[in-house]
């Protein structure tokens, strides 16, 4: 689960955004915070994204105001952050 605060995306907000997963070997609630683009999904009109069951395959989620996608990402593995996001961006 990907959730964003209320400000997120405004002007006086911020791009925090929290991330809520159960772990694979204990079957417990893992929780984190971050900075970063998540802010996206508000424009896209979203305050958070649920995410169930797991990919056969690598894959990434890609959103825009009218149409969500999951995309193959076998072709970024092994590739580091910067990398990454710059290939995600390109395509």
């Amino acid at each position: 689960m990907f959730f964003t605060g209320p400000l997120t995306g405004t002007k006086i907000g911020s791009g925090i955004f929290s991330v809520v997963s159960k772990g694979a070997t204990t079957g417990l609630a893992g929780a984190s915070q971050a900075n970063g683009f998540l802010e996206l999904s508000k424009v896209c009109g979203f305050d958070g994204i649920i995410i169930q069951g797991r990919a056969k395959q690598w894959s990434y989620l890609t959103s825009t105001t009218t149409r969500q996608k999951i995309r193959s990402a076998g072709d970024l593995v092994g590739k580091d952050t910067w990398e990454t996001e710059d290939a995600i961006k390109r395509d």
